[in-house]
C-alpha cells in the first residue's frame, strides 16, 4: 500500500482543485459518476448554501442531553441516533456505525449495523453493596439481546468480558441492527433500574429533521459537561455530512453536484474547517494499460483543511498476484509531472491506506 500527496501544482480555489482531481480520476478504468462528500460547519446558512448545490439527505447534528428514565430511548428521534456516548451511574454505553469492508469490490452500501460497547465499572466496595452485579448485568444483557436483538454478534466472536478485582470492570461489545438498538437500550436500562442518564449524541436526517433537532429544547448544543465531548471530534462543529467518510466512503453526491460546489462564494468557503471528496476501490490503469483489481486502498481524495486544498492518491498491491505498486503509480506520476508537479509518498487517514 502506498499513498502519495500531489505537490507543486497550484490549487488556488475549488474550481482549480476539482479540475485537477478529475484529471487523476480519468486514470481510473471506469468513469467516476459519484463521490463521497464530507463537510463540517456550525452554520445553518452555510449548510443551506451547500444544499442548494447538492441534494444531501444524511446530515448530522451533534448535541447532549440529560434525562431521568429509560423511556427516552423510545422517543421518536432516538431512532435517528447513529452515534452516542451515554453515562448512567457505573455504566457507560457507546455506539456507532459498524462497517466490515472487504479487501476487494465493495458494493458501497450504507451499513444498517451498529457497534455497541457497554462497560460496568465500580469499586469493589460499591459493587459488594449490590450483591453480585456482574452476574446480574450478564443475565440482563443476555435476556435483552435474545428477546430484542437475536442476531446480535459478540465482538470479538468469543465475547469481550473482563473482570478485575478492584475496581470491578465488566465490558461487552456487540454488533446489532440499528432497528433493534432503541429497544435494547430501553429494556436493558429498565431491567437494571438505571436512572439519571447523560449523553452526547449524533443524530442523522434530512434538512427538515435537522432543523427540528436544532430547535429541540431537550438537547443542548454547547457547553458540554465534564466527562462528555461532541461526537464530532476534533472539528466540534454543530453539523456534518458523512463524518466517517474516511472509514466508509459511501457515495452521496454526483460528479455534477461536486463540480457545482465551486459556485459557493468565498465567505462560505471561509467557514469550513474541513471538507473532502473521496472515492475508494478504484481500478487504476498500470503502465501498459493493464487494469488493477478494485481494492480498498486504491483511492482518490480531494480535501480542504486549514485554508488550503490537497489531493491524495492511493495505490495498492494487496495480494502477491496483484499488479505491483511501482507499475500502478507510473501513469499517476506521469500526470503529476505533466501538471508541473510531483508526488510525495506519505501516510494517509483513509481506512485501509
Amino acid at each position: 500500500m502506498a499513498t502519495y500527496k500531489l505537490q507543486g501544482v497550484p490549487l488556488a480555489d475549488y474550481g482549480t482543485a476539482f479540475s485537477v482531481f478529475q484529471r487523476f480520476a480519468a486514470l481510473n478504468a471506469k468513469p467516476l459518476d459519484e463521490l463521497c462528500f464530507q463537510l463540517h460547519t456550525s452554520s445553518l446558512d452555510t449548510l443551506d448554501a451547500v444544499l442548494s448545490q447538492a441534494r444531501l439527505d444524511r446530515i448530522s447534528i451533534y448535541n447532549w442531553r440529560k434525562f431521568e428514565a429509560p423511556a427516552a430511548f423510545r422517543e421518536p428521534e432516538f431512532s435517528c441516533c447513529r452515534s452516542a456516548r451515554i453515562l448512567a451511574g457505573p455504566f457507560e454505553f457507546r455506539f456507532s456505525e459498524h462497517y466490515a469492508l472487504p479487501e476487494y469490490d465493495w458494493q458501497e452500501e450504507r451499513s444498517q449495523m451498529c457497534l455497541l460497547f457497554l462497560e460496568y465499572r465500580e469499586s469493589k466496595q460499591q459493587a459488594a453493596g449490590r450483591g453480585d452485579p456482574v452476574s446480574r448485568v450478564r443475565e440482563c444483557l443476555h435476556k435483552v439481546l435474545m428477546t430484542n436483538a437475536p442476531t446480535a454478534t459478540p465482538m470479538p466472536p468469543d465475547g469481550s468480558t473482563k473482570t478485575w478485582e478492584d475496581p470491578v470492570v465488566d465490558t461487552y461489545m456487540f454488533t446489532l441492527p440499528y432497528e433493534n438498538l432503541p429497544e435494547v437500550m430501553f429494556q436493558f436500562s429498565r431491567g437494571l433500574e438505571l436512572t439519571n442518564f447523560i449523553g452526547s449524541f449524533e443524530f442523522v436526517g434530512d434538512r427538515s429533521f435537522i432543523r427540528k433537532m436544532e430547535a429541540n429544547p431537550k438537547f443542548a448544543k454547547q457547553n458540554y459537561p465534564d466527562g462528555l465531548a461532541s461526537r464530532n471530534f476534533p472539528t466540534n462543529t454543530l453539523f456534518a455530512v458523512e463524518r466517517q467518510n474516511l472509514l466508509a466512503p459511501v457515495p452521496n453526491v454526483s460528479i455534477a453536484e461536486a463540480a457545482s460546489l465551486g459556485k459557493l462564494d468565498d465567505a462560505v468557503w471561509g467557514s469550513f474547517p474541513y471538507l473532502s471528496l473521496l472515492r475508494c476501490y478504484l481500478t487504476w490503469r498500470a503502465d501498459g494499460g493493464e487494469l488493477s483489481r478494485a481494492s480498498r486502498g486504491q483511492h482518490l481524495w480531494l480535501f480542504w483543511e486549514k485554508g488550503r486544498f490537497g489531493i491524495e492518491i492511493g495505490v495498492e498491491q494487496y495480494a502477491d498476484e496483484d499488479i505491483p505498486v511501482r507499475r500502478l503509480v507510473k501513469p499517476i506520476d506521469a500526470l503529476a509531472k505533466d501538471l508541473g508537479g510531483s508526488l510525495k509518498r506519505g501516510r494517509s487517514y483513509v481506512q485501509g491506506a
